[in-house]
């Protein structure tokens, strides 16, 4: 999926032994976060409510185990487009 490649294309596969470059690449181990739908809002439904309620998601992780983590959430998920 989407969210599993652009993860495996930034994190380091290799030790650099055997020709890797991985110079250009970060840690498995490295801190990162996805943050989705930054700063939206939706209205609610029904007009109860005076003010839209936030619709941003915000997931924190490593680079090895965020995948991992946003499907432990929903197994259905391959992207968090729009994400930065």
């Amino acid at each position: 999926d989407k969210l599993e490649a652009l993860c495996q294309s930034i994190a380091m596969n290799g030790d650099g032994l055997d020709g890797d470059d991985v110079s250009q690449k970060w840690n498995k181990d490295t801190p990162c976060a996805v943050i989705q739908n930054a700063g939206g809002r939706k209205d609610e439904a029904g007009g109860h409510s005076t003010a839209p309620s936030p619709v941003q998601r915000v997931w924190r992780s490593t680079l090895g185990s965020l995948v991992r983590e946003i499907k432990h959430e929903d197994e259905t998920r391959t992207s968090v487009s729009p994400a930065v």
